[in-house]
C-alpha cells in the first residue's frame, strides 16, 4: 500500500496535480509517523482514518454552511477513496 501511494504521489507531482499531491503527502506522512511509533498497523487503516477525519470535517462544515470547505474536503475524500 505504501509503495502504491508513493508511486501515485510521483505521478501526481509529474502531472502537476497539486491537490492530489498534497493529499497523498499527508497520507504518506501519517503512515511514516505510525511506522516510527512502533505500533502494529496496516497502511489501509491509516488511509481509513484519514478518510474518517475528512468525513467528520465535511459534517462540521455542512453544519456551519461553509460551501468552499465542503467542496475541498469532498475533493480530498474522492482522492483518498481511489
Amino acid at each position: 500500500m505504501k509503495e502504491r501511494i508513493t508511486k501515485e504521489l510521483k505521478d501526481a507531482m509529474k502531472s502537476g496535480d497539486k491537490q492530489k499531491t498534497s493529499v497523498l503527502r499527508m497520507i504518506l506522512a501519517d503512515i511514516i509517523n505510525v511506522e516510527k511509533s512502533g505500533k502494529d498497523f496496516k497502511s489501509i487503516d491509516v488511509v481509513r482514518g484519514y478518510a474518517k477525519k475528512l468525513k467528520k470535517a465535511i459534517e462540521e462544515y455542512e453544519r456551519l454552511q461553509i460551501q468552499n470547505e465542503i467542496d475541498s474536503c469532498n475533493a480530498e475524500l474522492k482522492i483518498v477513496e481511489e
